[in-house]
């Protein structure tokens, strides 16, 4: 971190941000291997599962980087080898990761205050919500997977789609617009070009009924001045496409 560069008033924002960071660049690096795993054991709709995951968290790790450098850091991480075992066990692991994140994330918004950072606080709320899919997603795989032979679809691959502003992930197209962020929803098969950070600073300061909600939970709906919320902020969340996921290996 370049504490020189730092303004005070942003150093506990931003050692929150890279503490963020390095965890999200690691369950990227987690769910690319956990796939393999899956893969390994023809549990493709596994695979598919742990590709939109991964997707996500390198959404969000590309959100929270995107802010460390607006306030003056160099978003840095480091990288640990990933333990795979078993795809119902890597399953497991992957569900105490994500439920880990409320306390996390709620704790730093909280400490958000003292800076006041408004895309701070979107990048964190957009990672909390994505993570509550996750762990929905997750608990809803492992009760399939435990189900075995009885369930016909283990072995198939599904399309999950990974909003590429804010991470959420979900198994269909609808609604249009993220309910989250708000951003569109245009298919994108998997072998296209994933998309790039989403540029948060330079985003309207316009919250989504969503987020909202969220800053009321921790108190900050009117830290650092009014919000409003406005579903129609199409301009300021730009029209990138919803990156689509399988469990089909690319050539």
């Amino acid at each position: 971190m370049s504490a020189g560069l730092i303004a005070p008033e942003n150093e506990v924002t931003v050692k929150n941000l890279l503490n963020a960071f390095e965890r999200e660049s690691n369950l990227h690096a987690k769910y690319t291997a956990y796939a393999g795993r899956a893969v390994s054991e023809g549990l493709h709709r596994t695979v598919s599962l742990f590709r939109a995951l991964a997707h996500s968290e390198q959404v969000q790790a590309d959100n929270h980087a995107g802010v460390i450098r607006g306030l003056g850091g160099d978003p840095k991480a480091h990288v640990q080898t990933a333990e795979v075992k078993t795809t119902l066990e890597n399953l497991t692991a992957a569900l105490e990761d994500a439920s880990g994140f409320h306390s996390i994330y709620s704790r730093f918004l909280v400490e958000n205050r003292i800076s006041g950072n408004r895309s701070a606080a979107r990048v964190f709320i957009w990672a909390l919500e994505a993570k509550k899919t996750h762990v929905r997603l997750l608990r809803e795989e492992i009760r399939q997977l435990q189900a075995g032979t009885a369930d016909p679809t283990v072995g198939s691959p599904i399309e999950f789609y990974v909003r590429p502003v804010c991470g959420y992930v979900s198994c269909a197209l609808d609604p249009e617009r993220c309910w989250v962020c708000n951003s569109g929803v245009l298919k994108w098969p998997t072998s296209a070009i994933s998309p790039g950070p989403s540029s948060v600073q330079k985003r309207f300061l316009i919250w989504t009924e969503c987020e909202l909600a969220m800053l009321r939970e921790v108190g900050l709906e009117n830290h650092g001045g009014p919000v409003r919320a406005d579903s129609s902020r199409n301009q300021a969340l730009g029209q990138r496409p919803l990156l689509a996921v399988t469990g089909v290996l690319e050539a």
